[in-house]
């Protein structure tokens, strides 16, 4: 029951205690911090790689960019754990996933988007994942 798991999750204290939303509301308050999203990463890795870069005050080098990049592919990362994949194979022992976007859409139902829009629905829209609350209607009718 992926929900049960899910609000485990959302509900356990951990250590350090914070949340989720703990976490992002403290970072949000540093007016050096950079932020960077998965799914960002995968649209254009090294776009968004040299912006952190940049942002950072770092030298910038394309090359040394685009050589991070290609070195710290899905398929690079899986292959040095035993096991080279493509992004989306799952491999549900591994540390790295499918290595693409959106496949929560694939384990959520409505208890599940409940819960995670009550406990983080304001680290979703801080982090611009989504806009309001009315995301779940429009997950579970789309």
């Amino acid at each position: 029951d992926f929900a049960s798991y899910l609000e485990a999750k959302l509900t356990h204290v951990t250590h350090p205690p914070f949340t989720l939303g703990d976490f992002v509301r403290a970072w949000q308050q540093r007016p050096d911090a950079v932020w960077v999203r998965y799914t960002d990463c995968l649209v254009n890795a090294e776009a968004e790689l040299a912006r952190v870069v940049k942002a950072l005050g770092l030298a910038f080098d394309p090359a040394r960019v685009r050589q991070a990049v290609e070195v710290n592919t899905f398929e690079k990362a899986t292959r040095a754990r035993g096991k080279e994949r493509r992004p989306g194979e799952a491999d549900p022992g591994s540390f790295e996933r499918k290595g693409v976007s959106g496949d929560w859409r694939n384990h959520f139902d409505r208890r599940s988007c409940e819960l995670l829009e009550r406990y983080e629905g304001g680290s979703l829209r801080a982090l611009g994942y989504e806009a309001d609350a009315g995301w779940v209607t429009r997950f579970l009718e789309g």
